[in-house]
């Protein structure tokens, strides 16, 4: 009885923490809409103590686009969609004038060089970004990176001053690109998202029992565009199920089973069931060895 009244106190405790979160989300982004020299496009999320100070070409900032807490813009800065910036991270475009200076340390003028980052890019924690710096589409900043210097398309940079350490693999991101399959819209709630989580936690629940496994497109929805969605939504309620990609299509899978001999083959059988064409086993082990590798990592809520 005690088990299921705290239980029941922490998901409420949950839901209020969820509930305000959403309300200074949306606080933040109606504040920084009526900001002269800021634009926002649709579904972008700024979390807590972020700083945007904008100049010259102001800061506008695409769809779908994710701002962890703590992150500093300052200056001309353009940001495409689907980009995720983690905690701490610091872009600049103005420098103080030395060389030419009319004061010390440092002159009373500034030199504006814009930043420019493409869709699709990653920046990690505490990610320093100087002026004058053009992030192409689908790069990754890792943690901690001073990037002085423009980065190529699909570039893993890391390190200070930052160096491409290698690239992403370029037909897997086009693929992506191809099947929509983009975490902040994976992340979102559907609008029917109550309704259709509701239907799918007994069929979710029965194949994961059965077999160990879920995959996208069993998922019944009106809209398929958000089967991956709900997926997702159900997958965090087990701590015990790992989420990612199987071919074309998500999938939720118990980590327990990843090592059974037969499992890549069930999962193989229940995509060719489902009537999926052009089907690449190659891609598809792939991916299962990701998750077979991963699978001591708990599911946790990105």
């Amino acid at each position: 009885m005690m088990k299921a009244i705290l239980k029941k106190a922490i998901e409420i405790r949950r839901l209020c923490l969820n509930a305000i979160e959403k309300l200074r989300n949306l606080y933040t982004i109606k504040r920084l809409h009526f900001t002269p020299g800021i634009i926002l496009g649709e579904r972008v999320y700024i979390g807590p103590k972020c700083s945007m100070s904008p100049s010259c070409n102001g800061i506008r900032i695409g769809n779908d686009v994710t701002i962890v807490g703590g992150t500093t813009i300052d200056g001309s800065v353009r940001i495409g969609s689907n980009v995720i910036i983690a905690h701490g991270a610091l872009i600049l475009t103005r420098n103080h004038v030395f060389n030419l200076a009319d004061a010390l340390p440092y002159g009373a003028g500034y030199n504006v060089k814009p930043v420019t980052v493409e869709d699709n890019v990653w920046i990690g924690a505490r990610v320093m970004i100087a002026p004058g710096v053009h992030v192409e589409e689908g790069a990754v900043l890792a943690m901690g990176s001073v990037v002085t210097e423009s980065v190529p398309r699909c570039a893993v940079v890391s390190g200070n001053p930052a160096k491409i350490v290698r690239f992403r693999d370029e037909m897997r991101y086009g693929r992506l690109i191809r099947e929509g399959k983009y975490l902040n819209h994976i992340r979102r709630r559907a609008p029917h998202h109550n309704r259709d989580v509701r239907i799918n936690r007994p069929i979710f629940q029965r194949l994961i029992d059965s077999r160990g496994f879920m995959i996208s497109n069993e998922i019944l929805t009106v809209d398929p565009k958000w089967r991956s969605a709900i997926l997702y939504q159900l997958s965090r309620e087990l701590s015990e199920i790992l989420f990612g990609n199987a071919g074309r299509f998500h999938i939720a899978i118990q980590n327990q089973i990843l090592d059974g001999a037969e499992s890549f083959n069930m999962i193989s059988n229940a995509l060719l069931a489902m009537g999926v064409e052009n089907l690449s086993l190659e891609e598809l082990r792939t991916d299962f060895d990701y998750l077979r590798n991963n699978k001591n990592e708990p599911f946790q809520i990105l």
